[in-house]
């Protein structure tokens, strides 16, 4: 058998083994002392949920890249030299120039698909931890009877948060967005809505207002249909660490996102709710967004699954 093929056949042997005690252990474990999980409803959705689960997926994915960039070098590497030491006709210099130029491509599109994901990951870091902050801010509302919602599932889509109180609902999408450094070093952070548009320093948006005005237009058909009433919902932008001037009206309330308690109660959405219409839309929330299971015990027996 050639070095290099036993090496990677110890090396899946290892792979193997350890994984296979770990699944050992957790079916003996269940086995020996039957358990399941004391909670009996589903938790509710916390800030950047849907976030947090993409930044693990990504995460996994990134490991699983850097892990091939690392073993391909050594395991080509090895194959290379155990076939040099033991071949009679060693590989001329044309073939170990064009060896390497093409293992040189090939770690090139590893480390640029490295790069491409740590950017992602950057990114929604980024988002999850403004979600994150945001969430932390709306607690105050609590103190004037309000109830706040977050990662609220849709079609297809979240809503970062909805808060829902006395003076009607509030749909808020959050938006990170890094602040350029000017030439002095200080933090450039001052945006305006002109113009229909989102002026930053250096670049201009339009789709996060869109985008919460779709979100808050789902949310009002889809709490009117469910509670047999209409119920208005106001859509909200968040910019946190942002100064927010809004030099015209827009229909999608600017904001920097903080002090929520002094300005969500004056986002009107000309329609003041009953405590019994605060009830029915509480609920149907509620429902909505208690669909995360607890992690220590599943749901379904595992003993069964290996059966």
């Amino acid at each position: 058998m050639q070095p290099a093929l036993i090496y990677i056949v110890l090396l899946a042997a290892v792979v193997a083994i350890v994984l296979g005690s770990i699944s050992l252990w957790r079916y003996l474990d269940y086995r020996r002392r039957p358990r399941r999980t004391p909670l009996s409803t589903g938790l509710l959705r916390p800030p950047g949920h849907s976030l947090s689960q993409q930044i693990k997926k990504l995460e996994t994915a990134l490991d699983q890249w850097v892990l091939f960039m690392v073993m391909t070098p050594v395991a080509l590497t090895s194959a290379f030299f155990g076939q040099w030491a033991l071949s009679e006709n060693r590989p001329g210099v044309t073939f170990i120039a064009l060896s390497a130029v093409v293992f040189g491509l090939f770690f090139v599109y590893l480390l640029y698909r490295v790069i491409q994901l740590m950017k992602r990951r950057r990114n929604m870091q980024l988002g999850y931890d403004c979600e994150l902050a945001m969430a932390q801010e709306l607690n105050a509302l609590a103190r004037k009877g309000y109830y706040v919602f977050h990662d609220v599932p849709a079609d297809g889509f979240n809503i970062d948060h909805v808060t829902v109180g006395p003076t009607g609902v509030v749909a808020i999408e959050t938006k990170g967005r890094p602040k350029p450094l000017g030439k002095d070093g200080q933090a450039i952070a001052r945006m305006r809505f002109e113009q229909g548009r989102l002026q930053f320093p250096g670049w201009s948006e339009r789709k996060p207002l869109d985008q919460a005005t779709r979100q808050a237009r789902w949310l009002a058909k889809w709490l009117s249909e469910a509670t047999g009433e209409p119920v208005p919902v106001k859509p909200a932008l968040i910019f946190p660490g942002w100064y927010v001037e809004q030099k015209a009206p827009s229909e999608v309330m600017l904001f920097n996102g903080r002090d929520p308690d002094k300005w969500i109660p004056q986002v009107g959405t000309g329609k003041s709710l009953t405590e019994a219409q605060i009830a029915r839309i509480v609920h149907q929330l509620d429902q909505r967004c208690r669909d995360v299971d607890a992690q220590a015990y599943k749901k379904k027996s595992r003993a069964a699954a290996w059966n």
